[in-house]
């Protein structure tokens, strides 16, 4: 603790508690008030443990936040008002200023409805699920142990939605411990394993709590006693079958030793602010806890950066394009025109039992800017051992299509003639067959961790980048047009 207050102090002396420049932008400003806050109550035991000097620096932030809330235009205000409120409600609470608590209140009551569908913020990133859902914990257990009953009345019909939608994207790995696919942007707030224990936390309340050891940021709470919440979350630890939540675009199947996600959702509409990527029709996918196809995430912010712009497109996933064009916008593309980004998308599933399960997604993405370019169906076909997706494009003319599909790296993979692609991964055997109709030309691609061109990399945590495989089939095609691709697994 003392040597916290000393850091702090050390801090202060050479930055001032407003430093000029991108240290005191709101977020960044926020940050600096909730960690103080949190270092307070974990490493002194209460939340009201500032010397009075770090108090009133502490106060002069909040003062200038509440200033400077990060709303914008339309709907383009999104997560970061949450952690702007936050840090005010830690701030008045920490440092007795009622002022800011009635702000973060007010600011929790206008935007919570408006970010979350389903308990799934409306942003389309796995990471930035975790990141909001620890924000909201942290005030439930600074509400309940500063007996705000106004606050947690504004907090509580959303906490458990939105830690049950976080379990949405944990998958159990072979190994026994889970993953978080990377859907969207990666926040440099923190490394997503940091926050991937977040549902098991004693900070979540839950009538079938899994026993394990755990890491990162829930293991700040290990020992804290049972908090007494008004009601139980539901952990759906042993998933089986079809999850669709069509309203918040996500999409999950645990069928027959596969679980596969989706990321559906179509780009009509106002824009907002978001860190989804141009994913529709890409699929995250293991079998039997082991990986498949992954989603890249993002390596960084950097807009002039390649690399920080490779995670978004359409070719980092495992997706169709048509010449370079993505199958479909985002709502997060707020530089290009609504009727430009209009587009339409449904998603069905239909279960047959011990013979498999069907997943259809069909869209007109690319009707925006490609002529002669009808409807797009995306079919997936899932059975033991055996996954089948077929591409229908209707239209008529020529179009180059081509195909992606990001593998991990694994331990080895080779090309097999011209349609054959095969990859062993955690000691398994998967190989991927393309069979296409009216193709005049065909072309079979696999790069790996490579700049030129930019390909073959996945982004674990933001500014952190791994190899992976990028494996394409490509070629011109005379619509309309249907293209098979057989995955099948062994043990090697």
């Amino acid at each position: 603790y003392e040597w916290g207050i000393h850091l702090m102090r050390s801090w202060l002396l050479a930055k001032t508690p407003l430093p000029a420049g991108d240290a005191s932008e709101s977020y960044t400003v926020g940050e600096r008030i909730s960690n103080a806050c949190l270092f307070s109550r974990i490493h002194a035991g209460n939340w009201h443990a500032f010397p009075s000097d770090i108090s009133e620096a502490l106060l002069c932030k909040a003062n200038y936040l509440a200033r400077h809330i990060e709303y914008h235009a339309g709907e383009l205000s999104g997560n970061h008002v949450i952690n702007n409120a936050r840090a005010l409600l830690m701030a008045g609470h920490c440092c007795d200023a009622e002022e800011y608590i009635d702000l973060g209140r007010e600011l929790l009551k206008e935007r919570l409805p408006n970010l979350l569908v389903d308990g799934f913020l409306r942003e389309g990133s796995s990471h930035y699920q975790f990141l909001f859902a620890r924000w909201l914990l942290e005030l439930r257990l600074l509400c309940i142990e500063s007996s705000d009953n106004s606050t947690l009345t504004v907090l509580e019909p959303y906490i458990d939605l939105v830690v049950s939608a976080c379990q949405f994207f944990l998958v159990k790995g072979h190994d026994g411990h889970n993953r978080l696919p990377t859907f969207g942007d990666v926040s440099p707030d923190c490394e997503p394993d940091w926050l991937i224990d977040l549902p098991y936390s004693s900070l979540v309340q839950s009538s079938n709590q899994v026993n394990i050891p755990l890491q990162g940021w829930a293991q700040l709470f290990a020992d804290e006693y049972t908090l007494k919440l008004t009601s139980e979350i539901q952990l759906n630890v042993e998933r089986q079958g079809w999850q669709a939540y069509s309203n918040a675009g996500w999409y999950r199947l645990d069928k027959h030793g596969w679980t596969a996600l989706w990321h559906v959702e179509d780009a009509t509409g106002e824009a907002i602010a978001s860190h989804a990527h141009h994913d529709l029709g890409s699929v995250v996918l293991f079998h039997e806890g082991r990986e498949i196809w992954i989603d890249p995430g993002r390596h960084n912010y950097t807009s002039s950066n390649e690399m920080g712009e490779y995670g978004i497109w359409g070719a980092s996933h495992s997706s169709l394009r048509i010449g370079d064009m993505d199958s479909m916008l985002s709502k997060g593309d707020r530089f290009f025109p609504a009727t430009y980004r209009k587009s339409h998308v449904n998603v069905t599933g239909e279960d047959y039992g011990d013979e498999g399960f069907t997943i259809v997604i069909i869209h007109d993405g690319f009707t925006r800017c490609v002529g002669g370019v009808g409807i797009h169906r995306r079919i997936f076909n899932f059975k033991p051992e055996r996954l089948e997706i077929v591409d229908e494009i209707d239209g008529m003319g020529s179009q180059i299509l081509e195909a992606r599909f990001q593998w991990p790296a694994g331990q080895s993979w080779n090309q097999e003639g011209i349609n054959r692609f095969r990859m062993i991964s955690e000691g398994n055997d998967y190989l991927l067959e393309c069979v296409s109709e009216r193709m005049e030309s065909f072309d079979m691609k696999t790069i790996s961790a490579s700049d030129d061109p930019l390909a073959g990399w996945r982004f674990p945590a933001y500014g952190v980048r791994e190899p992976s495989v990028s494996q394409m089939f490509s070629g011109e095609m005379y619509l309309p047009a249907k293209c098979r691709y057989v995955l099948t697994c062994g043990v090697v």
